[in-house]
């Protein structure tokens, strides 16, 4: 196992900007935010995951990998910046894998929802060959914090080409599944919860960087109670780390395609559409 650690204090033009944003907002509402990008950084190259934002203070951010893994930069949308390609899909003994691990660096926690309203996601491409069920890789992972047995959760993943958003606080968890997408097509993935209600929504995302008409928009009642993780709990982005922020090995659920634009943001007004 290897990880490739980042200085949280440089400043440079190429940077995967990790971004977590405390600010006042117009409803008064307080807005926590974890922006995973790759502007500026060259494509071809592994890219290098830099905390460039007020959360410098409070986060530190990793690429942890396994068997030689890397993220790679590919054209992002619109020819916007670059998005981070992940190891191919291998279900070998020895696969490359390559998961980033965002962690609290304070003895508070500034990743967890608790009772307040959230929203999460990331613009995603699947590859055509991504998962074979019953292997070591068997899923996609796109963002999460929390394991599936464990007191709190939220996740999004790919499963079967479809989008799934899982929620788990201490009084009950709820799961959202949405259409089939179409491999090697830009999608923007958002799951919220707010108050009393979940809504998975998914969008196509046009060759200018417009959104297309949603092609999956769908809520249930989501009466979870709060989500409630220890503070070292990473949150983690393309695939599965375990809670001591080590790749799940044998099961790495290693997203197999592109992500950018990778958010987490807490306490949101109902009024705003995720962007």
């Amino acid at each position: 196992m290897s990880t490739r650690r980042r200085s949280l204090t440089s400043k440079r033009s190429s940077v995967v900007v990790v971004a977590l944003a405390v600010a006042l907002v117009a409803t008064a509402c307080i807005d926590k935010r974890v922006t995973v990008r790759f502007d500026a950084q060259s494509v071809g190259s592994s890219l290098n995951p830099l905390n460039d934002g007020s959360s410098e203070n409070f986060t530190t951010s990793e690429v942890v990998t396994l068997h030689g893994g890397d993220i790679i930069g590919v054209p992002g949308a619109a020819g916007n910046g670059s998005a981070g390609d992940f190891p191919a899909h291998t279900t070998g003994a020895n696969a490359p894998r390559a998961v980033i691990k965002i962690t609290n660096s304070q003895s508070f926690g500034v990743l967890t929802p608790a009772n307040r309203d959230f929203w999460f996601g990331a613009d995603i491409t699947l590859d055509a060959t991504n998962a074979t069920p019953n292997s070591n890789d068997d899923g996609n992972n796109v963002i999460q914090r929390g394991l599936f047995n464990e007191t709190s959760q939220f996740k999004i993943e790919v499963d079967n080409a479809r989008p799934q958003c899982r929620l788990k606080g201490t009084l009950g968890e709820v799961s959202l599944q949405g259409n089939a997408i179409t491999p090697d097509t830009r999608y923007r993935i958002r799951c919220e919860r707010y108050a009393t209600t979940a809504r998975l929504r998914v969008w196509p995302i046009n060759a200018d960087g417009t959104l297309g008409a949603p092609v999956t928009d769908v809520a249930k009642p989501s009466s979870i109670g709060p989500l409630a993780f220890d503070v070292s709990v990473p949150l983690s982005i393309g695939g599965k780390l375990n809670n001591n922020g080590t790749i799940a090995q044998s099961a790495s659920d290693q997203f197999n395609g592109t992500i950018d634009n990778a958010i987490l943001r807490i306490d949101f007004p109902e009024v705003e559409e995720p962007g």
